[in-house]
């Protein structure tokens, strides 16, 4: 796809690439240089960064923003309302509960869960699950208040 403005509010940049059977919400902004495989489901007013690649099979929730240059792995389950920094790479097969934020530089191991309502401060590396509203991780190693 070239086209700077697909149907219902859809506006895509130049160089993306989308695959087969990809259903796309209303007010959905992606940047250049995006890939998305096939099968993937983007719920309304979602926001993909500059070359985001998002693998086969991949549902991202409303109101979701991708920062440039984020990897999301084949299956992985996005919950509504998720912020993702810049340059985050996120495994195959991890599910990221609704209202998490996650700070750029982040990586996310393969089938981790991350819980609702965690913050994932930039750099930290997630190779465990991480429950729903634990306050998440920082990269100063001290637990917030």
């Amino acid at each position: 796809i070239v086209a700077q403005k697909g149907g219902s509010g859809v506006f895509v940049g130049t160089g993306v690439l989308v695959g087969r059977g990809v259903a796309v919400g209303t007010g959905v902004l992606v940047g250049r240089g995006v890939f998305v495989g096939p099968g993937v489901l983007v719920g309304r007013g979602v926001l993909v960064g500059a070359g985001v690649l998002v693998g086969r099979g991949v549902l991202v929730g409303a109101g979701v923003g991708l920062g440039p240059g984020v990897f999301v792995g084949r299956g992985v389950l996005v919950g509504a309302g998720v912020l993702v920094g810049r340059g985050v790479f996120v495994g195959p097969g991890v599910l990221v509960g609704p209202g998490v934020l996650v700070g750029g530089g982040v990586f996310v191991g393969t089938g981790v869960l991350v819980g609702a309502g965690v913050f994932v401060g930039a750099g930290i590396v997630v190779c465990v699950g991480v429950g729903d509203g634990t306050g998440g991780y920082s990269t100063g190693g001290v637990d917030p208040p």
